[in-house]
């Protein structure tokens, strides 16, 4: 009867935490919003955090649970730090349930973003810079899955990560894989305002942008996107042509995109489309899963598949990465993909198995 109890404080703790926060709550609000009276909380707890302890303690042994497969306990409790799941922000056009990047420089290794939702854009992660400062993002071998923007409706986008104005980021070795905006219009996976985004070794597939770009979104004349050794491919969005790449209108800067897949269309190292070479989505990916390494990844599949013959050597991904944006101390992250393996032949995309 008393883990009972418990349970219900905390389910009451955490709904209380939807409308304002920790700060803002009290022993009052918690009691009355669990039907118990203030006796029985002190039985179990001494104060609020006191309750918070406890479920923190409790949420880590239960992630805990089925790591057996770890060497070792450090290495499992820090693959649970990279974790960045069911966050929320709960009002009408409150952005950013994972990360909200301001003015800041921000690297990401080995993360998992999943089920994360917002009531504005960008429920995994928002970047905006201003007054002369520029906000980066850098991430490597990560994945972006089920997370939603918009999700009571509003017109938002970006259900990935959001570049709004002064900001720069590149994803390397990076997963976006049926990440949905809901109540917006554009930008499932990835949406670019007015920033500059090097896409580099990804694989974005099954994200819903709703009306366009449910790959990426490009949406002014300034912003500056560039696609080397991606594939990007079985996306969804309700204007044909743009399901997996859309643009805003026509004067929104178009990408760079080398040795990638958009679509059926297989791009060279010069920028064209490859004659007679066609992706299919339905039969060249694999499933989506644990292929290896920290972070959840999506197989190349078929013996004619393009993407796994037309992308980038290790040694010309290491020529290009000099002109992207990755830091230089991380550049030789490109030469590997995103479960730690060695790119010895030219596949494209994020998982090389």
């Amino acid at each position: 009867m008393s883990q009972v109890t418990k349970r219900a404080l905390e389910a009451s703790l955490k709904n209380l935490l939807l409308k304002k926060p920790l700060s803002k709550i009290t022993i009052n609000d918690i009691t009355e919003d669990c039907g118990i009276n203030r006796m029985t909380f002190y039985y179990h707890f001494k104060d609020i955090y006191d309750l918070v302890d406890w479920i923190l303690t409790e949420d880590a042994t239960k992630a805990m649970e089925g790591c057996q497969s770890f060497d070792t306990w450090t290495e499992a409790f820090l693959d649970i730090l990279h974790q960045i799941r069911d966050n929320k922000t709960n009002g009408a056009g409150a952005p950013a349930a994972g990360i909200c990047n301001d003015c800041s420089v921000l690297y990401l290794y080995d993360c998992t973003f999943e089920n994360n939702q917002s009531g504005g854009n960008s429920a995994a992660i928002q970047a905006a810079g201003g007054g002369g400062i520029t906000a980066e993002t850098y991430a490597f071998n990560c994945t972006f899955n089920k997370n939603s923007a918009g999700v009571l409706g509003d017109n938002r986008d970006a259900a990935g990560y959001y570049c709004m104005w002064t900001a720069k980021a590149a994803f390397v070795n990076c997963t976006f894989y049926e990440n949905k905006v809901i109540g917006g219009q554009r930008g499932g996976a990835l949406n670019v305002n007015a920033g500059d985004l090097d896409v580099i070794n990804c694989t974005i597939h099954k994200n819903d942008g709703k009306s366009m770009g449910g790959g990426i979104q490009i949406r002014t004349a300034t912003a500056k996107v560039r696609i080397y050794n991606s594939v990007i491919a079985g996306n969804i969005a309700a204007t044909a042509g743009m399901e997996d790449l859309g643009y805003d209108n026509e004067s929104a800067a178009r990408a760079v995109i080398r040795n990638s897949v958009v679509g059926t269309a297989v791009y060279d190292a010069g920028g064209s489309i490859t004659a007679g070479a066609s992706f299919d989505a339905a039969t060249m990916f694999g499933t989506f899963g644990n292929n290896g390494g920290h972070t959840s990844t999506i197989t190349l599949t078929g013996s004619n598949n393009p993407a796994v013959s037309g992308g980038m050597s290790a040694s010309e991904l290491s020529a290009v990465v000099k002109d992207t944006l990755v830091p230089a101390a991380d550049a030789a992250l490109v030469t590997k993909d995103q479960t730690g393996a060695e790119r010895s032949g030219k596949h494209m995309g994020a998982c090389v198995r």
